[in-house]
């Protein structure tokens, strides 16, 4: 019996990342393979006065530190991925460990002074800036990384194509949405989504299983794959 493949889309240093997390948790009876869907690259200039700082993502840290940024002051985070990328880069951060209306939340709790700006990628989800104003903050953004689409891997289409079953985890509705248009059904697809609207930008994608994580973390995407991998051994036996 030929062992499900776990096809990795983010880009190749998160994919990397979400796979030694993985590992780590025990993900160990699958063929990864890595076909980024996209890859980011830093566009425009920062904005001259950012005040506190919003980074939904760490390709948003990494944007910020590649334009030349010097991290002062706060930043509020969305999770615990960019809370560390974002320390690591000279930030005092607090992290909301959640989803954009967590990131809110939190932020109003904290109820920085000043200007807040989102610094984000060009593809966005939510309107974290607008309900900051409607909370009556001095809130911006923009957008400072481009999230460049791939074609996937000769490698991956041969998977899709093929008749092992193939574990997709998706952490956000772009990525999904990519992986729908390139996907031509094949391989039986067990895909595991961050939150119900990555899960809506699947389109129609014909799969075995999807399991949708309760808390839109890597630790609960990290448990949403073990049990696609448990399914899909399951079913082949």
């Amino acid at each position: 019996m030929p062992r499900p493949v776990l096809l990795l889309t983010r880009p190749r240093a998160a994919s990397e990342r979400s796979l030694r997390h993985f590992q780590a948790a025990g993900v160990t009876n699958v063929q990864p393979i890595i076909a980024p869907l996209f890859e980011t690259q830093p566009i425009g200039a920062l904005p001259e006065a950012c005040g506190t700082v919003i980074f939904t993502s760490v390709n948003g840290v990494q944007a910020f530190t590649d334009l030349g940024g010097a991290a002062e002051g706060l930043a509020f985070t969305v999770g615990t991925a960019t809370d560390d990328a974002a320390r690591q880069a000279g930030f005092q951060t607090i992290c909301a460990d959640g989803d954009g209306n967590a990131l809110v939340q939190t932020i109003d709790k904290h109820a920085p002074e000043g200007p807040i700006t989102h610094l984000h990628g060009a593809h966005t989800t939510g309107d974290i800036t607008g309900q900051l104003r409607d909370l009556g903050y001095n809130a911006n953004s923009t957008a400072i990384y481009d999230q460049v689409a791939q074609p996937l891997s000769d490698e991956a289409q041969s998977a899709l194509r093929g008749k092992a079953p193939v574990i997709v985890p998706l952490f956000s509705p772009r990525s999904a949405r990519l992986f729908a248009i390139a996907n031509k059904p094949g391989a039986p697809l067990y895909i595991g989504c961050m939150s119900f609207a990555v899960e809506h930008q699947l389109m129609g994608t014909p799969f075995k299983m999807c399991l949708i994580a309760r808390h839109p973390t890597l630790s609960e995407m990290t448990n949403v794959v073990s049990d696609l991998v448990h399914a899909a051994l399951s079913d082949e036996c």
